[in-house]
Formats: structure tokens, C-alpha cells, sequence
């Protein structure tokens, strides 16, 4: 088994910003209610770094000449692929593991022509936990969207007459792995809108699949009105809260700067607050 640690940017990137970085929710534009919350009023962005090329090299000699930019162009029009292969290439049952029984190398099903190159054996840093989550995954596009992890084992998965494929199992530390799946679908896919409803998924079905995201003002008046049949409607706002926190470290975490996906971020934190604010002044 391969071991990668994703390294830790700056201290102020891995925990809400002080002031001395952002401002806080403590304005005369925010209620008392969300200002005692002391949420950041937005979520800060690491200082960024370009990925390592050598990483990328590493899955692809081929790419030695290529620019990183036009790499990775093509990796997101490759988008569905790279998640549609990997999302169904473990069964249901094999998607966890006991941390101190995780396989060197495990089978994934082939479901085309682009095979899963390795699995993650993904946990929480820092956290006292037995349960270990195995997502299959491509080299490639986290070689190429994430800065701070490590250069990955190679593999190079050959199709079995059963349809499978024997793969390397990496273990992977990030500061909250119930918050990786949506980050690793979107560092896979690339798909916008899926990564907005599942950070704001009570209205998910209300997004729609156009072109052009919602603005922050129209999602947090979904939000707020999404809310009306809690019991605590602050309290179902702050849970969205806490999985955009988790899932921002986890990017911070690994150095993901795709401008799309800090796009989609920082939307929704904005609609997040937005809602807030509606519930907080009783205009929702």
C-alpha cells in the first residue's frame, strides 16, 4: 500500500479566517442572530501554486511537452468519462475498509475503454477512526487538479477476460474524509452544477441543469423558503455551513485552485449566508 499525505498549506487556510485575513459576519448589514455565529464572510483561498509538472509526467511521459493548461483542458472535456468509468468500478460492498486492513491493491470493473488507474483509500486526519472510504480513481485529472498531493504510484491497469482490472490501493489523509466524495467527483467530472447541489441540497431539484448557475440572491431565497419545514431553521443552515467548511479544507488540503470549483464555492457560501439572513430578519 502506497501512502500519500496531502500536505498542509498555511495555518489560516485550514481553519476560518481571523480577521486578519477576512472579514467576519459582524456588520450592520447582518442581523444580530448570524452575526453571533462569527461565520466568515467569505471562504478564504490559499496562496496558489501551479501543480508539480512532474506529477503529471509521471502518469503520461507523452505529456512532457504539453502545457499544463492545455492538459488540463483536455482532461475536463474528458469529465464524464473520467466519472462515469470510476463512480461504477467498485461495488457497494467494497467501498469501505478497516484502517489497518487496507489492500496494496484491489480489482475495479472495466466499464470502458478508460480504466480506473488506482483506488484512494481515503480517512480523516487527525481523527481516531477505524473506517477507512475506497473511491476508484484516475491518475490524471488528480495529478492535474490537485498541487499539494504527492506524485502517485504508476499503474498501468490491464482488463482481465472477467472484466476486471487489478489496480494500486493509495491511502490518502485529508482533514475530513466525509466531505471528500463531492470534491473527488468534481475534480473527476467536472461538473458545476453537480458540485452546487450537493453543497446546497435541499433545493438540488429546484438548480436545473442550464448553461449559467443561479445567482446568490435566487438560491438563498431557495434556501430559505427550503427551510420552512425545519424545526430549526438556523440549524439546517448552519449543517450546509459545516459541509462547505469540510469540503473547503479538503481543497485547501490538497491545493485544489480551479476557478470553477471556487466559483461554485464561493456561490454557495454566499446563498448559505443569504438564507440566513432572510430567516435571521423574518423575511422568509
Amino acid at each position: 500500500m502506497f501512502h500519500v499525505e496531502s500536505r498542509p498549506v498555511a495555518h489560516h487556510a485550514h481553519s476560518y479566517p481571523t480577521s486578519q485575513y477576512d472579514a467576519h459576519i459582524h456588520s450592520q448589514s447582518m442581523p444580530s442572530q448570524v452575526a453571533a455565529l462569527n461565520l466568515p464572510r467569505q471562504l478564504q483561498r490559499p496562496a496558489f501554486r501551479e501543480v508539480p509538472k512532474d506529477n503529471i509526467t509521471a502518469v503520461d511521459p507523452n505529456l512532457m511537452a504539453v502545457p499544463v493548461e492545455y492538459i488540463r483542458q483536455g482532461v475536463q472535456q474528458r469529465g464524464e468519462e473520467f466519472y462515469s468509468t470510476a463512480s461504477r468500478a467498485l461495488s457497494s460492498s467494497r467501498k469501505q475498509a478497516h484502517i489497518s486492513h487496507i489492500p496494496q491493491s484491489e480489482y475495479v470493473r472495466v466499464m470502458g475503454a478508460t480504466i480506473p488507474t488506482h483506488i484512494v483509500a481515503v480517512y480523516s486526519s487527525g481523527a481516531h477512526t477505524d473506517k477507512v472510504m475506497l473511491y476508484a480513481t484516475h491518475a490524471l485529472p488528480l495529478a492535474v487538479a490537485c498541487a499539494m498531493l504527492p506524485r502517485l504510484p504508476a499503474s498501468h491497469p490491464q482488463p482481465r477476460s472477467d472484466g476486471h482490472a487489478q489496480v494500486p490501493v493509495v491511502s490518502l489523509a485529508v482533514p475530513h474524509a466525509d466531505a471528500f466524495e463531492p470534491l473527488h467527483n468534481y475534480i473527476l467530472s467536472h461538473n458545476a452544477h453537480n458540485l452546487l447541489a450537493c453543497l446546497l441540497n435541499p433545493v438540488a431539484r429546484s438548480l436545473g441543469r442550464g448553461s449559467a448557475l443561479p445567482s446568490a440572491h435566487t438560491l438563498a431565497g431557495l434556501l430559505a423558503q427550503a427551510t420552512l419545514s425545519q424545526g430549526d431553521r438556523m440549524a439546517a443552515l448552519m449543517a450546509l455551513t459545516r459541509n462547505a467548511n469540510m469540503l473547503w479544507r479538503n481543497a485547501c488540503s490538497l491545493g485544489v485552485f480551479d476557478r470553477e470549483f471556487w466559483t461554485v464555492l464561493d456561490l454557495a457560501w454566499d446563498a448559505i449566508l443569504g438564507a440566513m439572513n432572510l430567516v435571521a430578519t423574518g423575511r422568509a
